[in-house]
């Protein structure tokens, strides 16, 4: 059993005689292995192997460990306390790795079989070795792209840039561990369907490439349960799809210099969004739903910007919704999830063609239509938008109370 962590040895003595030690975690190897002594069966050892002690330094585990310390074992840290010698190893690393090697510490302690464990021989290590699983990946010219040796699944950090790559290599998208990819300055046109393995993608750059069109499957992959960082600025986009707005952990959202004339009905949703800029584009109002955002920054500045008064555009509102409308409401209440094969096409169009009052109830047919006027210090806390302080959404008004409210109240949303 191997783990690649950083690591510091930290002597207890010394700090009982008020002196300090190096306290620096640096890359190691450490393992749990067998080692024969001189008579009997081979003892279990902790070996730490490191640029520091090459040959390594080992610790015996059978009633040799004080203590583990698993408080921020989440984070991916602990520390081993041992005997004989006073040391005690602080490990930080790879939160799932560190959890597994604590539970064939945890094993061996016990004294269980782990016969069917892969152990360590506790032989000193190669340069190859003690650098252990490849987690980044930097690519800045075309001579460094690994078109043979392909990419290591152990990546979790991928820099392409700058190499006129004309789409993301579907390799990439097999990298169940990554978390950060950056394919800026490249000639990407188009966006992947399926992203079905990139369950940890937490941040996606992708300025200044060539797409123009967002694809539903892009939207509602897993990506939609991990992604909190998505940079689309300077790219082609005219439209984005509503689903965009199923990507319900993104916290930052740049759209800066594309070619946007609206925004999707549903931006609303986006409930942890905190920072939204569509700067540079030719949107001329926001959707109604955006007044429930809460917001760090908004910028939406160098857009045409409608500044014509409030008004009732259309009111198209009766007694009762069809039942077609009621149910469509009730799975988008209850967050029922659906995708393209459960539905008949003419009705997952009509799904995915929800809108939102400000008031957050969802609408289709039986709405009014108006020009409401948006505070925009209301939304965000800092405001970027040709020093305009309110803009007008176009609100799909969900009930005669709300159009009511309105007509009494144009700034009441």
């Amino acid at each position: 059993m191997k783990l690649h962590a950083e690591a510091d040895i930290v002597n207890r003595r010394l700090a009982s005689h008020g002196m300090k030690g190096n306290n620096k975690k640096v890359k190691s190897h450490i393992a749990i292995g067998k080692k024969p002594v001189a008579e009997g069966k081979p003892e279990m050892f902790i070996m730490v192997t490191n640029a520091t002690h090459r040959q390594g330094v080992k610790y015996l585990i059978a009633g040799n460990i004080e203590q583990v310390f698993v408080r921020l074992v989440n984070e991916g840290k602990t520390t081993i306390r041992f005997k004989e010698p006073e040391h005690d190893l602080c490990i930080k690393g790879d939160p799932v790795e560190v959890k597994s090697f604590l539970s064939v510490l945890k094993k061996v302690m016990k004294g269980e079989d782990c016969d069917k464990i892969s152990m360590s021989t506790l032989q000193p290590i190669s340069n190859k070795q003690l650098s252990g699983p490849k987690r980044k990946l930097t690519v800045s010219k075309r001579s460094e792209y690994p078109v043979k040796e392909g990419f290591p699944q152990s990546l979790n950090s991928v820099k392409i840039n700058g190499i006129r790559l004309a789409k993301i290599d579907s390799r990439i998208l097999k990298l169940v561990n990554l978390k950060e990819l950056d394919m800026s300055d490249n000639e990407i046109e188009s966006l992947p369907e399926q992203c079905d393995n990139l369950t940890c993608l937490v941040t996606l750059n992708l300025i200044n490439n060539r797409i123009s069109t967002i694809p539903r499957g892009f939207c509602v992959s897993p990506l939609s349960r991990s992604l909190t960082t998505l940079d689309l600025t300077s790219n082609k986009i005219k439209l984005l799809p509503n689903a965009i707005c199923q990507m319900a952990e993104l916290t930052l959202l740049h759209l800066d210099r594309n070619e946007l004339t609206q925004l999707p009905p549903s931006l609303g949703n986006l409930s942890k969004l905190k920072v939204f800029t569509a700067s540079y584009n030719k949107i001329k109002f926001l959707p109604g739903s955006v007044a429930a955002l809460r917001l760090d920054k908004l910028d939406i500045s160098d857009n045409p910007i409608d500044e014509s008064e409030p008004r009732v555009i259309s009111n198209k509102l009766t007694g009762v919704s069809s039942l077609l409308e009621i149910s469509a409401k009730v799975v988008v209440k209850q967050k029922i999830t659906y995708t393209p094969e459960d539905m008949f096409p003419q009705l997952f169009r009509y799904m995915e063609s929800v809108m939102y009052c400000p008031c957050s109830e969802p609408v289709w047919n039986n709405v009014a239509r108006a020009m409401v006027k948006l505070q925009l210090s209301r939304i965000s806390r800092s405001v970027s938008c040709n020093f305009l302080k309110e803009v007008n959404m176009d609100a799909s008004l969900c009930s005669t109370k709300c159009l009511n409210t309105f007509i009494s109240n144009p700034f009441a949303f």
